[in-house]
């Protein structure tokens, strides 16, 4: 859990830096999390 929080905050500040609008922030955040839930459904499916 701590990591998923300093991932989310690195991108944050990685973002920031950029110069990215904070608007798309929020887009990229919601990638991760889909693609994380992805990936651990499918983990999940691979052991049944």
């Amino acid at each position: 859990m701590l990591v998923g929080v300093l991932v989310f905050e690195l991108l944050k500040i990685v973002l920031q830096f950029l110069g990215v609008n904070p608007y798309y922030n929020y887009i990229v955040q919601g990638i991760v999390i889909v693609v994380a839930v992805a990936l651990d459904v499918r983990k999940y499916l691979a052991k049944k």
